[in-house]
């Protein structure tokens, strides 16, 4: 599933806006704003939706989200970014590239990790999967990167499903830090020209 660049067309909510960053072929995604503290809040306040950090968020913790990932944007050239379906425009989720330099494997290494955050009510329909395909595409892409990495609770099993079936590989496993806590998380990644023999068909 290859990204698809923005073209002048009409194919539902947000065609034209300039602030697209790339389509898939039923998403868009674009950066977040400070206006959509209430949209992220109604999901991310799920525990659910947020098992990767272990607890749901609560309004003055989404709306620092935000503002990291906007700073993130400026500073780096990507962030977690607003997931919207291209039908309606609705939002259902986050997805997006962070740069990382991890702990334990490939340590010294700065590497992009492509990452998500998808609304419960959205799971099993492919859009994890669509959205992670298309970040993978933009990073190697549009961002030169030459490697992506994906980082995930060992029992995540969706998620390790979503990056093998995108050629992610095991490198070892790193440690992040959050709250006090040192959580485990399996390291996976593509590199560039892996990534092109896929995207040619080759095996």
């Amino acid at each position: 599933m290859q990204e698809q660049p923005l073209t002048p067309d009409s194919r539902g909510p947000g065609s034209h806006d300039p602030a697209i960053l790339f389509r898939t072929s039923r998403l868009f995604l674009r950066p977040l704003l400070a206006s959509d503290l209430e949209s992220l809040y109604a999901f991310m306040q799920h525990r659910d939706n947020m098992s990767a950090w272990e607890h749901g968020f609560s309004r003055d913790e989404v709306r620092a989200w935000i503002a990291g990932q906007r700073e993130r944007m400026a500073r780096d050239g990507c962030s977690y970014w607003a997931l919207h379906r291209s039908d309606s425009g609705a939002l259902i989720g986050q997805a997006g590239l962070l740069t990382q330099n991890l702990q334990g494997h490939l340590q010294g290494q700065d590497l992009l990790e492509v990452a998500y955050i998808l609304d419960k009510r959205f799971w099993h329909q492919g859009y994890a999967t669509e959205a992670a395909a298309g970040c993978i595409s933009y990073a190697f892409a549009r961002l030169h990167a030459r490697e992506v990495c994906a980082t995930i609770r060992p029992d995540n099993t969706a998620s390790l499903a979503v990056a093998r079936r995108l050629g992610l590989q095991e490198r070892g496993l790193t440690v992040k830090e959050y709250r006090g806590r040192s959580l485990p998380h399996l390291v996976l990644s593509l590199r560039r020209e892996q990534w092109q023999k896929r995207s040619r068909g080759v095996s």
